[in-house]
């Protein structure tokens, strides 16, 4: 979030995010459809690291269950019954299948990873700690002015 701070919400860097879902079906689909659900409520980010926290401490096998994500909609303050119904009719599955396409072309095999692209060029796996990002960040910004971006998938 530092980078996002320092860089995206300067203008010098963008940042798009491709939500991805390669493993452990159907309860890493349950988690993309989950932030993309909440994401209409406001809560995109809120519920990414609700998510991510809990998986980390449960296991994807439990953490991403429909009812524990209720729970963690019903936890942020969101309408429980509104994002499991989003997740249920699978309502973000099209753009789910554009991500994924689109990250194989781009080579990428895992999660995260952060690709970078300058202005008309291609993009560019890159390694994602901070001092790195900065200095592309950094390095693009003075060689093409505020054109630069970045990608998080």
């Amino acid at each position: 979030t530092r980078f996002i701070d320092d860089y995206v919400a300067s203008g010098q860097a963008a940042l798009q995010v491709g939500m991805l879902s390669f493993t452990m079906q159907p309860y890493s689909d349950n988690a993309v459809h989950a932030a993309l659900c909440a994401g209409e409520q406001g809560a995109f980010w809120e519920m990414q690291h609700a998510l991510f926290v809990r998986g980390s401490r449960e296991g994807v096998t439990n953490a991403y269950t429909p009812a524990a994500i209720e729970e963690m909609a019903r936890d942020l303050g969101l309408d429980p019954d509104r994002v499991a119904t989003c997740v249920a009719d699978g309502r973000y599955g099209l753009l789910m299948d554009r991500f994924a396409l689109s990250a194989m072309d781009l080579g990428v095999s895992a999660t995260p990873t952060v690709l970078m692209r300058r202005g008309d060029s291609g993009w560019e796996k890159v390694t994602r700690n901070y001092d790195n990002l900065a200095q592309l960040a950094e390095d693009a910004h003075t060689a093409t002015g505020p054109a630069a971006g970045s990608s998080g998938h």
